[in-house]
């Protein structure tokens, strides 16, 4: 498929951990593709080559976790009028499925979408879901979190449209929580197979215990509600660097 501008959004906190987000999205994903990593200050190790680090500036220019000024201008460069999205610590868990991640893109380039999640998103926003088509669900005008800065494929003018100046990451999403109620959007997801499932690998700055407590109890794996969300042994060896007490590798 053709190659589209995809960014990965992080801060000097997490700069360093796109080396093993890289290590998994190249073992699932097959598609060659550059990922435009937008951040502030360098890694201190080198990405692999299809990972392109892009500074937005200094992060000490943007106080209080101000997020969408220094995006903003790099979301408005984008010829096309839409974008992929991934933020840093969604670490990939399963293949990328390549006929859905098109039919994602070109419901968006055509105007069908103003936004496709990967994954099916919470529980709540899947079930109340209805169908789009064969391979998507359409999120309902009511559904919770519409406004979730969600991986996935984005219309430019809809993400730019909710972007306020000084906005942090949390303020995109919970500050336009009732703005994009009813708003007349098309937010899909999809219906049986995830576009590309992934863990969220930090919360609150901290790894996520929640998660790895859930994995290990689980006889078959599984950290979430739905098949997909599951961390097979080598997955879970990526993941597990980062854990406070098991892991060797440390955010910055």
């Amino acid at each position: 498929m053709k190659q589209f501008r995809t960014f990965i959004s992080t801060s000097n906190k997490y700069t360093d951990i796109l080396q093993d987000h890289a290590v998994l999205y190249n073992r699932f994903c097959k598609i060659p593709m550059t990922l435009e990593v937008l951040g502030f200050d360098p890694p201190t190790e080198p990405y692999p080559s299809n990972y392109e680090f892009v500074s937005m500036g200094k992060q000490e220019d943007f106080p209080n976790k101000n997020w969408a000024d220094p995006i903003r201008p790099v979301i408005e460069g984008v010829e096309e009028n839409y974008f992929g999205f991934w933020w840093d610590d969604f670490f990939p868990i399963g293949e990328m499925q390549e006929d859905l991640l098109e039919e994602a893109v070109n419901l968006v380039k055509d105007g069908k979408a103003e936004k496709v999640h990967f994954f099916f998103g919470s529980r709540a926003q899947y079930h109340s879901s209805k169908t789009f088509n064969e391979n998507f669900n359409v999120l309902t005008q009511t559904a919770e979190y519409r406004s979730a800065l969600a991986t996935g494929i984005w219309d430019k003018e809809y993400f730019l449209k909710n972007l306020q100046p000084g906005m942090t990451c949390w303020d995109y999403e919970v500050k336009n929580f009732l703005s994009t109620t009813n708003d007349g959007a098309t937010i899909l997801i999809p219906k049986r197979r995830p576009i590309m499932p992934w863990v969220n690998m930090f919360r609150q700055g901290n790894f996520n215990t929640v998660m790895w407590e859930k994995y290990k109890n689980s006889p078959t794996g599984h950290f979430a509600w739905n098949k997909f969300q599951t961390l097979t042994p080598e997955v879970a060896e990526v993941v597990q660097q980062y854990h406070p007490t098991l892991g060797t590798r440390q955010l910055r």
